[in-house]
């Protein structure tokens, strides 16, 4: 953990539960894990609802994996010299903001920048919360173990999610679902 980051370990370590801070971290990582998997079911309401072709519907997953990628690449030389609670933060306002706005895209253009923006931030959320979760766990071992069990939860029920919300309500559900998880975390991680 870096220096700036001691204040929120000397919190949860002290009145804050470690516990619930954990959690929700670890939520808003299967989130932006699922991701990738939830929008795959509402490929068929964004092709017609836009009326374009499978190779530009292809774009709402393929958009959010590329900047997921390159951005994590990139934050890969920095990441011990920027403090993970703040990158983490930034991540899940990031990742908030774009879901908000996926949601209220009202062209393929508009939604697959928003989903480049969403990616950008679940790379900055990615990276920050494996550090964090490993402080919060109390080691990088234990911290890495939450992290995979809630990256592999989130990718396993992400299709199941996805139609779900989709059948129940429309393509627009998915986006709405993954701000208020983003936003939990964000306060939780706050209020440390």
């Amino acid at each position: 953990c870096a220096d700036g980051d001691s204040r929120i370990i000397d919190v949860v370590n002290g009145d804050r539960p470690r516990r619930l801070l954990a959690l929700a971290v670890a939520a808003a990582v299967a989130v932006a894990f699922a991701d990738s998997s939830i929008v795959v079911l509402a490929l068929p309401d964004l092709y017609s609802r836009f009326d374009t072709s499978i190779v530009g519907v292809s774009w709402v997953i393929t958009s959010y994996n590329l900047v997921l990628a390159v951005c994590a690449l990139a934050l890969v030389p920095v990441l011990r010299r920027v403090k993970v609670a703040n990158l983490t933060r930034a991540g899940l306002l990031v990742f908030c903001g774009g879901s908000v706005a996926s949601a209220a895209s009202g062209s393929l253009s508009a939604l697959i920048v928003f989903r480049c923006v969403q990616g950008a931030g679940a790379a900055m959320l990615l990276a920050g919360s494996l550090a964090l979760l490993s402080a919060l766990c109390g080691s990088r071992a234990r911290g890495l173990t939450v992290w995979i069990a809630a990256g592999t939860f989130g990718a396993a029920l992400g299709p199941a999610l996805g139609g779900i919300l989709t059948q129940l309500f429309d393509w627009r559900a998915i986006f709405v679902f993954q701000a208020p998880v983003a936003l939990v975390a964000l306060v939780e991680i706050g209020r440390a």
